[in-house]
C-alpha cells in the first residue's frame, strides 16, 4: 500500500464516520488538516497533486477548496511571526 494512501485511510478512519459523501464538513475538515503537513512534504508537481486529487476523491470534495486549504496553511507556516 503506498504511504499516502496509507495516511489518508488512518485520517479518514481517525475522523471521518462513514462514507466521504455521507460524512460532516467539519470531520472532513479535520481529515484535511491532519494530512496537510503531509502534502505540503510532498514535492510540489506531480506527487502534491495526486496527493491531493487522491484526497480530494476520498473525501468527496472539490478539488479547489481542498487546494485553498492546503495553500493557507502553507502561507501560515511560510509567514514570519509578528511581534
Amino acid at each position: 500500500m503506498p504511504l499516502t494512501e496509507y495516511l489518508i485511510d488512518e485520517a479518514i478512519r481517525r475522523h471521518v464516520a462513514g462514507p466521504g459523501p455521507q460524512a460532516c464538513v467539519e470531520h472532513k475538515l479535520r481529515a484535511v488538516r491532519e494530512l496537510t503537513p503531509f502534502v505540503l512534504a510532498a514535492p510540489a508537481g506531480l506527487a502534491r497533486s495526486t496527493f491531493e486529487k487522491t484526497l480530494a476523491r476520498r473525501l468527496d470534495l472539490d478539488i479547489g477548496p481542498l487546494r485553498l486549504e492546503v495553500q493557507r496553511s502553507e502561507r501560515r507556516v511560510a509567514a514570519p511571526p509578528t511581534p
